[in-house]
């Protein structure tokens, strides 16, 4: 039997008997072919047991041949209580028997095409549940994060409709600064939300040459004077080269790092350097602050992670070091971030410096022939049968 399968192109194995084919059935046999006169009782219920733990997804064929008035009728009836049963009678003819084993194994495939489908199915149910669960945090983060700056520009904006006349100019002058204030916190978490959905979403993504010390001197002073008595210091090395970046996403980057410094660092500089080394460009921005552990730090690239010590004190969504990530990746540059010595933390975001000849067609990085990178996801591959 097992040469005639052979010859045909169909890989088998003789056991000799069920209780030696029952080892091969459980690491995933495609069929059994087996003769009446092998089913002696113990090794039946041994082969029943066998069939009887098959998973949801398995119903091995089974192939039996028998002899007229052999008695195998009594065999069938006993494994089909489990088992996927084909009864040939012997003397069988070649072509016959060949077509009972390959049906049985296109059969097998089937399961095996189906055991893959509800794994695939399991795990869609589980990134579904997680993603609900997510969505649950998001929900309640947002609701909160949004609810209260919203609260107090509601109440400070009442307060100086109905007695602006009898505030004091320091009483008005303190209600102004906090719409101000809240309703910049407002725009930063719709604008992180807006940035991070843009940059998952998006197939593609403008690139240009820019000078970022042209763009950024800029950019840092608008942010100036920081709160909590934080100073802010920037440098910029000479001669640095253009990035190939996206100007928005480079000051969307820039502004995370920096109001991110300035409400958890203790008071002191939040120092801002930009330097070139080979084909790239570094931003980093430092701090000073309590001593971490480099596991803390990896664990606020996570999106909507909260420090469990700053989280007491400072509201947050968990969202400003991951979308700063997600643009750096974008556009083909990354972001990591260290505990300092002497505490704090500094965050370095890199990026490509362009070559020469697209800097040269636009050193200002407004105008230039864009380079439209395209960002791809990586194809899923499904599980292989055995």
């Amino acid at each position: 039997m097992t040469s005639f399968l052979q010859e045909r192109g169909i890989p088998s194995l003789d056991c000799g008997s069920v209780a030696r084919a029952v080892p091969e059935l459980e690491n995933g046999a495609g069929a059994l072919v087996l003769a009446d006169e092998a089913l002696a009782d113990d090794d039946t219920q041994t082969l029943l047991a066998t069939l009887n733990r098959q998973p949801s997804w398995s119903d091995l064929p089974t192939i039996l041949l028998t002899l007229p008035r052999s008695g195998g009728q009594a065999a069938e009836r006993r494994l089909g209580l489990f088992a996927n049963v084909t009864v040939i009678e012997r003397p069988v003819g070649a072509n016959p028997l060949l077509t009972a084993v390959r049906a049985a194994l296109r059969a097998r495939q089937r399961q095996y095409e189906l055991r893959d489908q509800l794994q695939r199915l399991e795990q869609t149910g589980e990134e579904l549940r997680a993603a609900n669960a997510s969505k649950d945090e998001l929900l309640a983060l947002v609701s909160h994060e949004l609810r209260t700056p919203l609260t107090l520009v509601l109440g400070a904006g009442k307060l100086l409709g109905r007695r602006i006349d009898a505030l004091d100019i320091a009483d008005r002058n303190e209600l102004l600064g906090a719409i101000i204030h809240n309703g910049e916190r407002l725009q930063r978490v719709i604008e992180n939300m807006l940035v991070l959905a843009q940059a998952e979403t998006s197939e593609t993504i403008t690139l240009e040459p820019v000078l970022l010390q042209r763009v950024l001197p800029r950019f840092l002073a608008a942010m100036e004077p920081l709160q909590g008595n934080h100073q802010l210091k920037a440098s910029f090395a000479d001669n640095l080269p253009p990035v190939l970046a996206n100007a928005a996403f480079v000051e969307q980057i820039v502004q995370n790092l920096v109001r991110n410094s300035e409400k958890y660092a203790a008071v002191g500089l939040v120092e801002v350097s930009v330097s070139s080394q080979d084909d790239d460009v570094t931003i980093s921005v430092a701090d000073r602050g309590r001593t971490l552990l480099q596991e803390q730090v990896d664990q606020m690239l996570e999106t909507f992670y909260r420090d469990p010590v700053s989280s007491r004190t400072v509201s947050g969504l968990g969202l400003g070091l991951p979308v700063c990530k997600r643009l750096a990746e974008v556009q083909h540059g990354s972001l990591v971030a260290h505990p300092r010595d002497g505490g704090g933390v500094v965050v370095t975001l890199t990026l490509q410096a362009a070559d020469a000849e697209s800097a040269l067609d636009d050193p200002w990085g407004n105008e230039s022939p864009m380079a439209t990178q395209a960002i791809a996801g990586s194809p899923q591959h499904a599980a292989a049968g055995e």
